[in-house]
This record gives structure tokens, sequence and C-alpha cells, in this order.
């Protein structure tokens, strides 16, 4: 849990492997990320802490036990620490031969609605259904 994603990323990576949903800030501590709401950089993945499969956790009486049923994780994630300590996190992985992920920087000759959802659908390159951000023209990935 006090790995970060760039630590978890240089052991899963050489083996094909990725975190379904993963910050673009490489250096929060895994354990911060699934105890609070820290969503992924992905348009169509959820919070990273959705794909959180085992904990293991430090309560209030410092007992420490293995969480890995849904009923009980659910409470976990996203507790802001309230329920205990997170000492270690085992995620949903799945296989990528590749990922692209990059930042894009683009200066606005004003700022509107229909220029934002512009910037998302075809610079970000979202993927994103027609019906969301129906300003801005369709989107552009492939």
């Amino acid at each position: 849990a006090g790995w970060t994603q760039a630590h978890l990323f240089a052991k899963i990576r050489p083996l094909g492997f990725f975190v379904p949903a993963q910050t673009m800030g490489y250096f929060f501590q895994i354990g911060g990320v699934v105890a609070n709401s820290v969503h992924g950089g992905a348009y169509d993945r959820g919070f990273i802490h959705s794909y959180v499969t085992r904990l293991r956790v430090m309560g209030h009486d410092g007992r420490i036990r293995v969480i890995d049923e849904e009923e009980e994780l659910r409470y976990w994630r996203c507790s802001y620490g309230l329920l205990g300590i997170i000492l270690g996190v085992e995620f949903q992985l799945e296989y990528r031969v590749e990922l692209q992920m990059y930042t894009i920087t683009k200066k606005m000759p004003s700022w509107s609605e229909k220029e934002l959802w512009r910037f998302i659908k075809r610079d970000a390159e979202a993927d994103l259904p027609a019906e969301v951000g129906k300003v801005g023209g369709n989107s552009t990935r492939q």
C-alpha cells in the first residue's frame, strides 16, 4: 500500500499487465488512492478503488486481517482511513501489450462549452458516445 503506481508498474508492466484505471499521478501511494475518490485517466473507466479485489488492513484495534469479500471491501474503498490503515492492496489486472498515455496542452481561443467538448473529443481523443457532449463535434478516436 506504500508503493506508488510507478513502483507497481515497474513490477507488472514487464509482464504485460495494467490496472484497468490509473491516475496520472504516478507518485501517489496506492493505499491513499484506494482510501480516497481517485479517478483514472481513461474516459470509460471508474475510480481506481473499484478494481481492488483484496486488502490487507489494520483495524482500529490493531488487528491485521485480509478482506476479500465485496460486502466489506466496499466500505474500505474511499474510507479516508476512518476504518483503519490499508497495509496491502490486490488489484484486478488486465493484459495489454501496449498502453499509450500522454498529456496534451492547448490554449483555447476562448472558453466555451463547445470549445471544451471539441478539446475532449478531438484533441484528447475521448472515445465517448455521441449523446455525451452534443456540441464540439464527433470523437476522432478510432
